[in-house]
C-alpha cells in the first residue's frame, strides 16, 4: 500500500450505523460484538454524528447509567466528509485540524466508507517505512499499579491522559495493558458493576509489545496484528514507552515525511 493512495482504498467499508434513538447501552453492546470503537449515528437516513467508546467512558465516570440514555442524549463527535479520492495525508490533516479520530468518506447523502485512527494503523503496518519510533515514543505513557487500581481507575486516566489503553504493572514488573476495548467487553460481560473490579480480579492481556530497534512500520504491524491500538515498547528488558494510535495519527505527516 502507498501513501499517495486515495482515502477509498484504506477506509473501513461499509459504514456501520445505528439509529439515534437506541440506548447507549445496546450501541455498546453492538460495537462489543463486531469489535467497533466507534459507530455513525443516523436520524431519518442521515448521519448526525459519530459516537465513540471515549464518549462511553465519560458517561460512566459521571455515574449514569447507559440504558437509561439514547444516542440522542449524548455527545457525539461531528461528521465530517471528504471525497473518496482524497489522499490519505489530506484526510489525516483534517482529522487532526479539527480534532476528531474518524472521518467520512463520500458525501452526506452518499457515505462510502469511514477512515478511524485504527485505519491508520493498517496503513503504516503496510507501508515500509523505515524510520525509528524514538521521535514519537511517549515515554511517559500512563500506567497504574494492578494492586492498588480498579478498572474505573484505568478509565479516568485514558479518559484524562487521552489514551488508547493504560499500561498494568505489579511494583516495578510490566503485567500487560488494559484497552479502551477491554473495557468495552469489561461493561458488556459484568455492567457497570464490572467497573469497580479489582485488577487482580480480572485478567490482563499481555498485549503488543516490541522492540525500541524496529521500525514504525513493524511496530505498526505487530498492533495490527494483535487487533491492538496500543503498544508497549521496551528498551531490552525495561520498558520505555507506548504508542498508540492517536500518536500515530497526529504524527502522521511527520512520519511519511520524505516518502514516496
Amino acid at each position: 500500500m502507498s501513501i499517495n493512495e486515495s482515502i477509498y482504498e484504506i477506509a473501513s467499508k461499509p459504514l456501520i450505523s445505528i439509529d439515534i434513538n437506541e440506548y447507549v447501552s445496546n450501541a455498546v453492546k453492538f460495537m462489543y460484538e463486531r469489535g467497533l470503537r466507534r459507530l455513525a449515528v443516523k436520524q431519518n437516513d442521515q448521519i448526525t454524528g459519530i459516537f465513540n467508546i471515549s464518549s462511553l467512558l465519560k458517561i460512566l465516570l459521571e455515574g449514569t447509567d447507559p440504558s437509561n440514555l439514547t444516542l440522542s442524549m449524548v455527545e457525539l463527535e461531528s461528521p465530517i466528509y471528504v471525497g473518496g479520492t482524497t489522499p490519505i495525508k489530506d484526510a489525516v490533516d483534517l482529522m487532526n485540524k479539527k480534532e476528531v479520530t474518524s472521518i467520512l468518506v463520500g458525501k452526506a447523502n452518499d457515505v462510502q466508507g469511514i477512515l478511524t485512527t485504527h485505519d491508520i494503523i493498517s496503513v503504516l503496518s503496510s507501508t515500509n517505512i523505515k524510520k525509528g519510533v524514538y521521535g514519537i515514543l511517549d515515554k511517559d505513557y500512563p500506567s497504574v499499579d494492578i494492586g492498588k487500581s480498579k478498572v474505573i481507575d484505568v478509565m479516568r486516566e485514558m479518559v484524562d491522559k487521552n489514551k488508547s489503553g493504560i499500561f498494568i504493572f505489579d511494583g516495578n514488573e510490566y503485567v500487560g495493558i488494559i484497552t479502551i476495548r477491554d473495557i468495552i467487553k469489561i461493561y458488556s460481560d459484568l455492567g457497570s458493576e464490572g467497573l469497580n473490579s479489582n485488577l487482580n480480579d480480572i485478567p490482563i492481556n499481555e498485549g503488543a509489545y516490541g522492540s525500541i530497534g524496529l521500525s514504525i512500520s513493524e511496530l505498526a504491524s505487530i498492533m495490527y496484528n494483535k487487533g491492538s491500538d496500543v503498544i508497549a515498547v521496551f528498551c531490552s528488558y525495561d520498558l520505555c514507552g507506548g504508542i498508540d494510535d492517536l500518536i500515530l495519527t497526529r504524527n502522521f505527516n511527520k512520519i511519511i515525511e520524505g516518502i514516496d
